[in-house]
């Protein structure tokens, strides 16, 4: 229950009052600023956080790495060795190897470059430097640069097309 600021009655309604129809402003603000918390990052850390595990999950996709399956198998991002675990033992454990290896320092070179971003105080230049680093890592995937997992030699292609 409030009391209406300008003729000072007893309210039950909390946006206005009953008696004048006045609004209650502080009852507005109340809801804007629940609003602007609820959808809130709370500090730069988390925001930092955020941007690691994108730019890990980008180099994940999209960064082609050497893959050795007893000779040379391709240049292929780290998400398509996957379905190769399904090849059997000898797949799981080729994929495994690699997994063990790559995963780690994506991991790491994620960390680095988000704490290389936030080291800029600007928000409008850190973000733009991100959108930029992400957009470039993903135009990477139009360019022949990868390879099929196989001894073919037909040449690079691009990611698009080496789904197929």
């Amino acid at each position: 229950m409030y009391s209406c600021p300008a003729c000072k009655k007893i309210s039950i309604n909390l946006t206005t009052c009953s008696s004048c129809g006045v609004v209650f402003k502080e009852f507005l603000e109340r809801e804007m600023e629940s609003r602007r918390e609820k959808y809130k990052i709370e500090s730069r850390k988390d925001l930092q956080i955020i941007f690691k595990w994108i730019i890990f999950l980008t180099f994940i996709i999209t960064t082609p790495c050497i893959f050795f399956a007893i000779a040379s198998g391709g240049f292929i991002p780290v998400a398509f060795m996957l379905p190769l675990m399904s090849e059997g033992v000898f797949g799981f454990v080729v994929v495994a190897i690699h997994l063990l290896i790559y995963t780690p320092i994506f991991y790491y070179l994620s960390r680095l470059f988000s704490w290389a971003l936030f080291e800029i105080r600007s928000d409008v230049i850190r973000n733009s430097l991100f959108a930029i680093f992400i957009a470039l890592l993903w135009a990477m995937t139009f360019m022949p640069i990868y390879s099929r997992a196989a001894h073919s030699t037909t040449g690079p292609y691009n990611l698009w097309s080496i789904q197929n």
